[in-house]
């Protein structure tokens, strides 16, 4: 597995020259949010508010059919910017996230349900599970044809010895989420797009079968990347089973 500084350091080079539109999209994404989430979800943006709705009082139907595609739409609009350099990012957000608009509806319903359940199992296996299942917003993009369950079967083997590395890669960047307190939050809209590059990289790492080998995609510029990306995400069947 690559270092938390690969990840970070192949975000930046995605994210450089893209800024501008990073912060239009990131503002946008936020706004929207907020008048469905209510001024809770500011406290930290990062929060999946699926998750949080589900704890804290349900999810409400408007909710549930605006923030959650919009949400999906959000990560894999940061992971097409890695992959292909694609710098559509507000167009990317509304698109990728309402193509399968009642799968993905579907699937974070049974995710919000599944992981609420393991948080009220003394809490511990509710984070296992949220981060067994955390690759599941872009599975749902990049794998359409897959069933939801297949969907949430796959995430949960490509995560299969990984889930710590996701931890561990969020956690680094917990004193820069310190820092965006300080600056009463405007410095969370240039790091959150800095966290969801660096997290599609890791996806990326993961389903290429690029962990523990010499040689990442990571630190391809993006045109090499797009120019040696698989036809296919489907990693193989001796990657899904492996640690």
């Amino acid at each position: 597995m690559q270092k938390n500084q690969d990840y970070k350091n192949a975000a930046l080079d995605a994210l450089k020259g893209n800024w501008a539109p990073s912060l239009v999209v990131t503002i946008l994404f936020l706004l929207i949010s907020l008048c469905f989430v209510g001024p809770a979800y500011a406290v930290d943006p990062s929060l999946n508010p699926t998750l949080f709705l589900w704890l804290f009082g349900g999810i409400t139907l408007a909710e549930l059919l605006v923030v959650v595609p919009l949400q999906v739409g959000y990560y894999n609009t940061f992971k097409e910017l890695y992959v292909s350099g694609d710098n559509r990012l507000t167009a990317n957000m509304f698109s990728l996230g309402f193509r399968k608009y009642f799968k993905v509806i579907v699937t974070y319903l049974l995710y919000g349900i599944l992981v609420t359940v393991g948080i009220m199992l003394f809490i511990i296996p509710g984070i296992i599970l949220a981060f067994a299942y955390a690759l599941v917003p872009y599975l749902l993009v990049d794998e359409p044809d897959l069933s939801i369950g297949d969907t949430f079967k796959r995430s949960r083997l490509l995560m299969k010895g990984h889930k710590f590395d996701l931890f561990y890669l969020e956690l680094s960047f917990i004193g820069r989420a310190l820092l965006g307190i300080l600056t009463l939050g405007i410095g969370y809209l240039w790091l959150i797009p800095y966290i969801y590059t660096s997290v599609g990289v890791f996806y990326k790492d993961v389903v290429n079968g690029t962990a523990g080998k010499p040689v990442s995609p990571a630190a391809m510029p993006s045109s090499e990347r797009a120019a040696s990306a698989p036809e296919s995400y489907m990693p193989s069947d001796e990657t899904s089973s492996g640690e």
